[in-house]
Protein backbone atom coordinates (compact mmCIF):
# COMPACT_ATOMS: atom_id res chain seq x y z
CA UNK A 1 0.00 0.00 0.00
CA UNK A 2 2.90 2.23 0.75
CA UNK A 3 4.54 1.46 -2.36
CA UNK A 4 1.88 2.48 -4.38
CA UNK A 5 1.28 5.70 -2.83
CA UNK A 6 4.93 6.45 -2.91
CA UNK A 7 4.56 5.40 -6.85
CA UNK A 8 1.48 7.90 -7.26
CA UNK A 9 2.98 10.68 -5.39
CA UNK A 10 6.64 10.49 -7.26
CA UNK A 11 4.54 10.44 -10.57
CA UNK A 12 2.88 13.57 -9.86
CA UNK A 13 6.01 15.24 -8.58
CA UNK A 14 7.84 13.89 -11.71
CA UNK A 15 4.76 15.10 -14.25
CA UNK A 16 4.75 18.37 -12.46
CA UNK A 17 8.31 19.43 -13.10
CA UNK A 18 8.21 18.19 -16.11
CA UNK A 19 5.39 20.76 -16.90
CA UNK A 20 6.63 23.56 -14.52
CA UNK A 21 9.87 23.46 -17.12
CA UNK A 22 7.87 23.23 -20.22
CA UNK A 23 5.53 26.22 -18.81
CA UNK A 24 8.75 27.99 -17.87
CA UNK A 25 9.94 27.61 -20.93
CA UNK A 26 7.10 30.20 -22.07
CA UNK A 27 8.13 32.26 -19.40
CA UNK A 28 11.69 32.78 -20.38
CA UNK A 29 10.60 33.09 -23.78
CA UNK A 30 8.39 36.61 -22.85
CA UNK A 31 11.07 37.87 -20.82
CA UNK A 32 14.15 37.40 -23.23
CA UNK A 33 11.48 39.13 -25.89
CA UNK A 34 10.76 42.19 -23.84
CA UNK A 35 12.78 45.17 -23.80
CA UNK A 36 15.25 45.45 -20.56
CA UNK A 37 13.79 48.66 -19.45
CA UNK A 38 10.07 47.22 -19.50
CA UNK A 39 10.50 44.74 -16.88
CA UNK A 40 12.12 44.36 -13.05
CA UNK A 41 12.83 40.87 -12.64
CA UNK A 42 15.60 39.37 -9.74
CA UNK A 43 16.09 36.46 -12.26
CA UNK A 44 18.00 36.97 -15.67
CA UNK A 45 16.20 35.08 -18.53
CA UNK A 46 19.54 32.84 -18.38
CA UNK A 47 18.67 31.63 -15.08
CA UNK A 48 15.27 31.15 -16.35
CA UNK A 49 16.14 28.84 -19.22
CA UNK A 50 18.30 26.88 -16.83
CA UNK A 51 15.61 25.96 -14.64
CA UNK A 52 13.22 25.18 -17.32
CA UNK A 53 15.84 22.97 -18.57
CA UNK A 54 16.36 21.14 -15.17
CA UNK A 55 12.78 20.64 -14.64
CA UNK A 56 12.27 19.17 -17.52
CA UNK A 57 15.13 16.56 -17.55
CA UNK A 58 14.79 16.00 -14.04
CA UNK A 59 10.95 14.91 -15.59
CA UNK A 60 11.60 13.37 -17.87
CA UNK A 61 14.26 11.18 -16.09
CA UNK A 62 11.85 10.67 -13.74
CA UNK A 63 9.37 9.54 -15.37
CA UNK A 64 10.94 7.21 -17.53
CA UNK A 65 12.45 5.87 -14.15
CA UNK A 66 9.41 5.12 -12.84
CA UNK A 67 7.45 3.69 -15.88
CA UNK A 68 8.51 -0.15 -16.27
CA UNK A 69 7.70 -0.12 -19.98
CA UNK A 70 9.14 2.54 -22.05
CA UNK A 71 5.88 3.20 -23.97
CA UNK A 72 3.69 4.28 -21.06
CA UNK A 73 6.51 6.53 -19.90
CA UNK A 74 6.05 7.93 -23.72
CA UNK A 75 2.58 7.86 -23.38
CA UNK A 76 2.40 9.94 -20.57
CA UNK A 77 5.23 12.39 -21.25
CA UNK A 78 3.59 12.88 -25.14
CA UNK A 79 0.17 13.71 -23.04
CA UNK A 80 2.25 16.02 -21.02
CA UNK A 81 3.45 17.87 -23.88
CA UNK A 82 0.59 17.36 -25.87
CA UNK A 83 -2.29 18.97 -24.02
CA UNK A 84 -0.50 21.97 -22.72
CA UNK A 85 0.04 22.76 -26.75
CA UNK A 86 -3.49 22.59 -27.06
CA UNK A 87 -4.37 24.65 -24.04
CA UNK A 88 -1.90 27.51 -25.10
CA UNK A 89 -3.26 27.67 -28.51
CA UNK A 90 -6.59 28.12 -27.35
CA UNK A 91 -5.34 31.17 -24.77
CA UNK A 92 -3.24 32.24 -27.66
CA UNK A 93 -5.86 33.52 -29.64
CA UNK A 94 -8.30 34.10 -26.29
CA UNK A 95 -5.49 36.27 -24.96
CA UNK A 96 -4.50 38.36 -27.98
CA UNK A 97 -8.36 39.46 -28.15
CA UNK A 98 -7.98 40.09 -24.54
CA UNK A 99 -4.85 41.93 -24.90
CA UNK A 100 -6.56 44.32 -27.50
CA UNK A 101 -9.43 45.08 -25.30
CA UNK A 102 -7.56 45.76 -22.53
CA UNK A 103 -5.51 48.15 -24.64
CA UNK A 104 -8.99 50.48 -24.86
CA UNK A 105 -9.26 50.37 -21.11
CA UNK A 106 -5.58 51.54 -20.39
CA UNK A 107 -4.16 53.28 -22.71
CA UNK A 108 -0.94 53.90 -20.90
CA UNK A 109 -0.28 49.92 -21.34
CA UNK A 110 -0.36 50.33 -25.31
CA UNK A 111 3.20 50.32 -26.15
CA UNK A 112 4.14 47.27 -24.07
CA UNK A 113 0.81 45.22 -25.27
CA UNK A 114 1.82 46.27 -28.80
CA UNK A 115 4.99 45.12 -28.40
CA UNK A 116 4.51 42.09 -27.05
CA UNK A 117 1.32 41.23 -29.78
CA UNK A 118 4.21 41.77 -32.68
CA UNK A 119 6.70 39.94 -30.98
CA UNK A 120 5.95 37.42 -28.33
CA UNK A 121 3.02 36.17 -29.45
CA UNK A 122 4.44 34.70 -32.80
CA UNK A 123 7.40 33.14 -30.20
CA UNK A 124 5.30 31.55 -28.26
CA UNK A 125 3.00 30.04 -31.23
CA UNK A 126 6.10 28.27 -32.16
CA UNK A 127 7.25 27.11 -29.13
CA UNK A 128 3.40 25.74 -28.75
CA UNK A 129 3.64 24.22 -32.22
CA UNK A 130 7.08 22.40 -31.41
CA UNK A 131 4.91 21.29 -28.00
CA UNK A 132 2.38 19.78 -30.29
CA UNK A 133 5.04 18.45 -32.46
CA UNK A 134 7.12 16.51 -29.74
CA UNK A 135 3.86 15.71 -27.77
CA UNK A 136 2.42 13.62 -31.19
CA UNK A 137 5.98 12.28 -31.69
CA UNK A 138 6.21 10.68 -28.19
CA UNK A 139 2.23 9.21 -28.54
CA UNK A 140 3.40 7.73 -31.41
CA UNK A 141 6.65 6.30 -30.27
CA UNK A 142 4.50 4.90 -27.66
CA UNK A 143 2.36 3.18 -29.51
CA UNK A 144 5.22 1.91 -31.99
CA UNK A 145 7.20 0.76 -28.78
CA UNK A 146 3.73 -1.21 -27.47
CA UNK A 147 3.29 -2.29 -31.19
CA UNK A 148 7.29 -3.89 -31.43
CA UNK A 149 6.70 -4.65 -27.81
CA UNK A 150 3.76 -7.08 -28.96
CA UNK A 151 5.33 -8.51 -31.70
CA UNK A 152 8.64 -9.80 -29.59
CA UNK A 153 5.90 -11.71 -27.27
CA UNK A 154 4.48 -13.44 -30.00
CA UNK A 155 7.80 -15.34 -31.25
Amino acid sequence: MKAVFRRIILDYVYTSLYLTGLTTLLVFILVRELPENLYNISAPPRTLLILSLLCILLGLWGTTLLRERLHKAFLRLGLATFIPGIISLIIARNGIDFLLKYIEKVPESKMLVSYYIEHTVPHMLGITLGYLIVGSILIYLSFQSKKRRGSHRRK
